[in-house]
């Protein structure tokens, strides 16, 4: 089993990361033109200011008597100074206001990247964490097999114990880093002028927002994965508690299991009636007897004892015994759900 998501997860994050630089580039893009724009109206307003002062300094100096008419052109003249100033005045708020949208932009973008890389690290020792476990699991579980006919039944519960503890360290290793990888916080990139600047008004950058948004998505979509992951090694956790409590239950030597109680006495009732049968049906010679008797004996010699249940079981070879063993542990299949969430949203985003 690979430890990755394959090459076509691998092209489509690098199909989105790239979106999301274009998206990126627009945006302060837009933001570079905007701010040219009110420049160059600040420019004008400030050129037609000048005129203006010109033009009434130009009155003032030649001294002559101003008509009615004149004088109501000042007016307007002064009026319109008036307007040009306030006009003014907003555009170089609302510049100043932009600039600071942009040095937040910027200092937003540089937290989100870092937070993607550090996410990035994260997955990747999860990922590889679980298929060393997983093939460990495997190398067991064969070993075991192959062993278990030249091993005592203490020594293989030993064993046993000391596989699973080691696989519930890593279990609860996994939960750590995935419980830190929670106390990530999704950026907001709603933009505003700040409850001080422009009377509380709303910047309005659609392009910005929508961004944000797809950002804010990505970073969600990433934490359901990682709930997820969460829960997989959850129900991995408890199956290699209740394996750790069956052998320590083994060691303690408490009474089989209910299915090995049932499956001896029901044995054990069949033999008796064939025992019986065979009394009352026909009267055998003592020489008959006698061999029936030392086979029977030859047979209890070769009984097996289960490990976990502790049923024991005659005529059964070493691979049945070691099958049954494995039957009373149930199968862990974490690595098919991993790559199955992989598959559909690859965690990762700039």
């Amino acid at each position: 089993m690979s430890a990755g998501p394959p090459s076509s997860s691998e092209s489509r994050r690098t199909q989105e990361e790239l979106a999301s630089n274009y998206a990126l580039q627009v945006a302060l893009q837009t933001m570079k033109e905007r701010c040219q724009q009110l420049q160059a109206r600040l420019s004008v307003v400030e050129e037609e200011n000048l005129q203006l002062k010109i033009d009434k300094q130009r009155h003032v100096r030649h001294g002559s008597k101003i008509s009615p008419q004149a004088s109501g052109d000042i007016d307007k003249l002064q009026e319109q100074i008036a307007q040009l100033s306030r006009q003014k005045s907003q555009l170089t708020h609302h510049i100043f206001m932009v600039a600071t949208e942009n040095k937040h932009l910027w200092t937003r973008l540089s937290l989100l990247t870092e937070a993607n890389e550090s996410l990035g690290t994260r997955l990747n020792k999860i990922s590889n964490a679980l298929s060393n476990h997983t093939s460990k699991t495997e190398e067991f579980l064969k070993e075991m097999s192959n062993d278990l006919g030249n091993q005592s039944l203490d020594e293989i519960s030993l064993k046993l114990m000391n596989n699973l503890q080691l696989g519930r360290n890593d279990s609860e290793l996994q939960v750590t880093e995935i419980s830190e990888l929670q106390s990530i916080k999704d950026c907001d990139f709603t933009l505003t002028n700040g409850d001080n600047l422009n009377n509380g008004e709303t910047c309005d950058i659609n392009d910005d927002e929508e961004d944000s948004y797809e950002i804010s998505n990505d970073l969600k979509n990433c934490k359901k994965q990682l709930s997820s992951f969460l829960t997989v090694i959850k129900e991995q956790q408890e199956v290699l508690h209740r394996c750790v409590k069956l052998l320590r239950a083994y060691a303690k030597g408490n009474e089989d299991c209910l299915v090995c109680k049932k499956h001896q006495q029901a044995n054990e009732k069949v033999y008796l009636d064939e025992c019986v049968m065979t009394s009352l049906s026909e009267r055998v010679e003592k020489d008959s007897i006698d061999q029936e008797v030392q086979h029977i004996n030859e047979n209890s010699k070769k009984r097996y004892e289960c490990p976990i249940g502790g049923c024991n079981y005659s005529n059964i070879d070493n691979d049945e015994l070691a099958d049954h063993v494995l039957t009373h542990f149930p199968p862990i299949r974490i690595e098919d759900e991993f790559d199955q969430l992989c598959l559909e949203q690859p965690p990762s985003i700039v």
